[in-house]
């Protein structure tokens, strides 16, 4: 083959390869470094990307690690998940968020400014979706995204998966199947991706569906909250989540008690019909 008609066919195919890379920062205003087309989508994960808990309890390491203790007990995964989703689910419902970095709020609104499409991209599941959306309010962060018809949409995957709130929870599903299938089902092809999880599966899951539509992609690894998962204390997080089962049963009693005291008496009950029948006439 003549050199010429190589380098023409090199070129012709790299034309349609699209560019991909993935990095590593701890900080996410680096995002705005790789706006190179207003036709940007910017998709964050939540848990030790956007947001974390302030303790170990509810925390997305604590999860991992109940899962962990049910898997050497010989469960199998999806089995793991299952058993200790009940418990995340009481702590989810029962702590708050705080944001990762203060000035995520800040970022957030300037993106919107810049009409930048953001949204979330979470393996929490659906039952988890209403108090999500009230743990990121809370702290004010806000997504935007083109609007839908419904309010939300419930995409066909081996498993649960939704999209509300500009967030699709992916539960089980494959983060990168669960974009794609999202993004056909409003119709909306991005020139370019980037995508910001603490996790480095989920980037490269993303990576490889954003390259076999041949969209730009930046993965950004977020590495803030690196510290905070290596040093997990399992035995605090067992404390925490005593304390707030402790908690809970105190304010039930209390609420049992005072609802009692403000019972009327059985006797006041005919006393109470006979004031109201003379007032009749």
């Amino acid at each position: 083959m003549k050199p010429s008609l190589l380098y023409l066919i090199l070129f012709l195919t790299t034309s349609f390869i699209c560019h991909a890379i993935i990095i590593e920062n701890d900080g996410l205003e680096t995002v705005l470094n790789y706006l190179q087309t207003p036709d940007t989508l910017i998709a964050f994960d939540i848990d030790n990307t956007l947001a974390r808990t302030e303790h170990e309890l509810g925390s997305d390491q604590w999860f991992c690690y109940l899962v962990d203790q049910k898997i050497a007990q010989g469960y199998d995964y999806l089995s793991a998940i299952s058993a200790v989703l009940p418990l995340c689910y009481y702590a989810q419902f029962n702590v708050p968020l705080i944001p990762t970095e203060s000035n995520i709020p800040l970022l957030l609104n300037k993106l919107h400014e810049l009409n930048i499409f953001t949204m979330g991209l979470t393996s929490r599941s659906l039952p988890l979706a209403e108090r999500t959306h009230e743990q990121l309010l809370n702290i004010n962060i806000n997504f935007y995204m083109p609007a839908i018809k419904t309010e939300e949409l419930i995409l066909p995957l081996l498993h649960q998966c939704i999209y509300k709130y500009e967030i699709i929870f992916t539960s089980d599903n494959d983060k990168g199947e669960a974009l794609l299938k999202f993004l056909d089902m409003i119709n909306y092809r991005p020139q370019c991706i980037i995508f910001v999880d603490d996790k480095m599966r989920h980037i490269q899951s993303v990576e490889k569906a954003a390259i076999s539509r041949n969209i730009e992609y930046i993965g950004i690894r977020y590495s803030g909250c690196d510290e905070l998962i290596n040093n997990f204390d399992p035995i605090k997080a067992d404390m925490q989540l005593q304390a707030l089962q402790e908690r809970n049963r105190s304010s039930i009693e209390h609420q049992t008690a005072c609802t009692s005291y403000n019972k009327s008496p059985l006797w006041y009950y005919p006393f109470f019909i006979a004031m109201k029948l003379f007032t009749c006439f």
